[in-house]
């Protein structure tokens, strides 16, 4: 296995032991994250402190979880295809999103992370107005 694979799975391995912390000094200080447009935490964020920032947001708006399933490596980047399951705050029902996570990387240093993800209109909504309400 790569470097690059090893380091990618090694922060996906963080994210699912509930280690915020490990996750975060997994990645490189100037990765760069950009969420999907389609959710409330949408956007672009810096560094360590701006991935914090992200995982706030989205924290104070639903509970989430992922399961990478598949792993397409090349040169500078890593694809995982994946589930999510996400519950906005208040509803207690977590609905299934397919998620692409394109990340960038480079002798095992994480640099940056695009998101993409299918998710239905119901799931979209409810996630608004949870971000509406805080």
């Amino acid at each position: 296995m790569s470097r690059n694979m090893e380091a990618v799975r090694a922060a996906y391995q963080a994210f699912t032991d509930g280690d915020l912390d490990r996750f975060i000094e997994s990645l490189d200080p100037g990765f760069v994250s950009r969420q999907s447009t389609a959710v409330p935490w949408r956007g672009t964020y810096r560094g360590h402190e701006g991935v914090r920032e992200m995982f706030g947001k989205l924290a104070e708006r639903a509970d989430a979880t992922y399961e990478p399933a598949q792993f397409i490596e090349s040169d500078e980047h890593i694809v995982v295809v994946g589930d999510a399951r996400i519950a906005p705050r208040g509803t207690g029902a977590a609905t299934p999103v397919r998620e692409l996570h394109v990340w960038q990387v480079a002798d095992g240093r994480l640099l940056g992370l695009q998101v993409f993800l299918n998710a239905p209109a119901p799931l979209l909504a409810a996630l608004e107005a949870s971000a509406a309400g805080s």
